[in-house]
């Protein structure tokens, strides 16, 4: 509905972007993740949309969506009609859903959230023993806020696989960098 929910963007991003005038072709996923596709998404988007200059209204399927950063690309092409998004995770699913079809929802859930080294182990936690079975059974605004969140408190940015939280076992200030 190109409504924008910059008010639920983590605190950090919301700086980052803050008075930059200029557009940036390749909006930046919401996730942070080593080994991402982001660094390779204009290698990837210009291939793909290299093949779409026939004049026909194209989709975009995405096997392994993870933090978009190539959705996010594809999607900004007009030539781009309808997208496909798929992910075996299912709170990764559940977040882009959230995102797509209850934002304000995902932004009063995203405000809620309070980073703290215990926050952060104890959804580690439970992303660890909860099964896939059973997380497609939670509500996608909590699956998907808390997915986003232990991701951008997390040290290195993957989330429950990550050894603990930004700024280590006490946390301190540092866990709010990128909140």
């Amino acid at each position: 509905s190109g409504m924008q929910h910059t008010r639920c963007i983590p605190r950090s991003s919301a700086r980052r972007s803050a008075g930059k005038t200029e557009t940036n072709p390749f909006p930046k996923s919401l996730m942070r993740h080593p080994g991402g596709k982001s660094s390779l998404r204009r290698r990837f988007i210009g291939t793909i949309l290299q093949e779409y200059d026939d004049g026909v209204d194209r989709e975009f399927r995405e096997p392994f969506v993870g933090g978009a950063s190539v959705a996010f690309s594809a999607l900004s092409d007009a030539r781009i009609k309808k997208a496909w998004l798929n992910d075996y995770d299912p709170s990764i699913t559940a977040l882009w859903t959230a995102v797509q079809s209850r934002p304000d929802d995902l932004c009063e859930a995203i405000r809620s959230c309070q980073p703290s080294a215990e926050e952060f182990y104890r959804l580690k936690d439970f992303f660890l023993t909860t099964s896939v079975a059973e997380l497609r059974s939670i509500d996608p605004v909590e699956l998907g806020a808390n997915k986003l969140f232990i991701h951008r408190i997390s040290h290195n940015g993957n989330g429950p696989k990550s050894g603990g939280p930004q700024g280590g076992r006490n946390g301190g200030n540092k866990i709010f960098d990128r909140w």
